[in-house]
């Protein structure tokens, strides 16, 4: 989900028990800057697709504190773990952060004769 309002969504246990009453939750996770700053998006995880379907019904568009959530049904393997899978999430976004500063700089140089 995304657009979490930071005054309401603190830390994971506030995302859980947001969604908590929807189905067995077998992760919940706010994703943060360097800074720990919240990033305005999270993931939850149902143990049964059912649930996660229907909380994705009923929760997408619901204001909370001052914004409408954004809730979509994300399809992870099942070969994996979710937080394995948010653990690759997170570590591919930084590498993309990296290489594109990396890239971006590479293309500014001035060229030598």
């Amino acid at each position: 989900m995304k657009n979490l309002d930071a005054d309401i969504f603190m830390d994971d246990d506030v995302l859980r028990k947001t969604f908590e009453n929807y189905g067995k939750i077998t992760s919940a996770i706010l994703m943060r800057d360097e800074q720990k700053r919240l990033r305005g998006f999270g993931f939850v995880c149902f143990e049964r697709a059912e649930d996660a379907t229907k909380a994705t019904i009923e929760m997408n568009g619901k204001m909370i504190g001052s914004k409408p959530l954004y809730v979509a049904l994300v399809c992870l393997s099942s070969s994996k773990s979710d937080l394995n899978m948010l653990a690759l999430f997170r570590l591919s976004r930084r590498r993309s952060a990296r290489s594109s500063s990396s890239s971006t700089r590479l293309r500014h140089r001035p060229l030598s004769n």
